[in-house]
């Protein structure tokens, strides 16, 4: 039986855009408290404002099963295994493909509040001798890879600041302290951190080339840090309008997401081309 998700999503993949123009991928990511999720809404403002489609996803997903273990978890309610929680949010991920296929091919913009950077530097942070970077990438192989990735970079004196601190388990200043090198190691601002104080081996971890993660201070008011989102949003998104970016492809094959006509969405073989991790 689908679900209410799948039945909206592949309602709203009927409507691909004449010109097969798909929407652009973009992921905020930042420590605990940084302002993620309220910028997120003021960018969907602005799309909204433009006449544009635009769609808003957060990771996790804590409406599905498997968000709702996680987010037992995050509540400290139960314990797990760094091993079995990291790859329940990677299931977390894995279980919103379609989701962001069709999304993506009708020409919506996906707007998204965390995604696979903090699931793989959230579970490298423990510190955990086998969970090393290399290891928690590695389920992540093969989701859909955004077009723009934006880390809002506080400090975990700045974060801790905030209201609504320490709620979860991962808000612990040690932590956050741990995620933010490990965010910076992962982005050209990280050029100077020792690969091997990070748990990576030389070569191993991202680059500008593979990813595109910008790091923006977000120790400023919501409107400063707004308009420096959004310059940087709004021009991702016209090089993807002009097909400048997102054009190469490394899909998974079409039989792994089965027959999806019969819910009224595309063929994944149709679907334009997009990046993928």
């Amino acid at each position: 039986m689908s679900s209410i998700n799948d039945l909206a999503t592949a309602a709203m993949a009927t409507t691909q855009d004449e010109s097969g123009q798909r929407g652009a991928f973009i992921v905020l990511e930042g420590l605990d408290r940084s302002g993620k999720t309220t910028q997120v809404k003021l960018l969907e403002q602005r799309f909204v404002e433009e006449g544009k489609k635009v769609k808003v996803m957060r990771f996790p997903d804590r409406t599905t099963p498997i968000g709702q273990m996680i987010d037992s978890y995050l509540k400290s309610d139960v314990e797990m295994e760094d091993h079995v929680i990291h790859l329940l949010f990677s299931a977390n991920r894995w279980e919103a493909v379609k989701q962001i296929q069709f999304l993506l091919a009708s020409g919506t913009t996906i707007l998204c509040d965390r995604y696979y950077h903090s699931g793989i530097v959230y579970s490298a942070a423990k510190q955990n001798p086998s969970l090393t970077l290399p290891w928690a990438r590695a389920p992540e192989r093969g989701l859909p890879r955004p077009d723009l990735v934006l880390f809002l970079d506080l400090t975990e004196e700045q974060a801790s600041a905030r209201g609504g601190w320490g709620g979860e388990v991962y808000e612990r200043s040690d932590m956050q302290k741990k995620v933010r090198e490990l965010f910076w190691g992962l982005s050209m601002g990280g050029k100077d951190i020792d690969a091997r104080e990070l748990g990576l081996d030389e070569g191993e971890g991202w680059n500008q080339e593979e990813e595109d993660l910008v790091v923006v201070d977000a120790g400023g008011s919501v409107e400063e840090v707004n308009e420096e989102v959004w310059s940087k949003v709004k021009g991702r998104v016209e090089q993807v309008e002009r097909g400048e970016v997102g054009r190469t492809s490394n899909a998974l094959p079409a039989e792994l997401f089965g027959d999806v006509s019969e819910a009224g969405g595309i063929a994944i073989g149709d679907a334009v081309n997009q990046n993928w991790v």
